[in-house]
């Protein structure tokens, strides 16, 4: 049974392949009383794991674009530099 590109994301994250703090879009907050982690994009929005927010969209905007549409995804360049970090931190060099 071949695993679709969310499977892949979701195994990913699971295995910590990909984790939040290797995405340069968020940085990491502590939210008060609580002790938690959370993440700040940088549209100020706060995320309880951008790592979700990736699994959800990126296999719907390479959907998007696999089907064919007149105009570009609106932010598309983000997904671009979103998909970079995730080769990255699945390649990232050893030395």
């Amino acid at each position: 049974h071949k695993l679709g590109l969310k499977d892949l994301l979701e195994k990913a994250v699971r295995e910590s392949w990909i984790t939040d703090r290797g995405f340069a879009q968020v940085r990491e907050i502590k939210i008060q009383d609580t002790g938690k982690v959370k993440f700040r994009k940088l549209n100020g929005e706060v995320v309880s794991s951008y790592c979700e927010t990736v699994i959800e969209g990126l296999p719907q905007i390479r959907n998007y674009l696999m089907h064919g549409e007149r105009l570009l995804h609106s932010q598309g360049a983000d997904w671009v530099d979103k998909c970079a970090e995730i080769i990255n931190q699945l390649f990232e060099v050893v030395e």
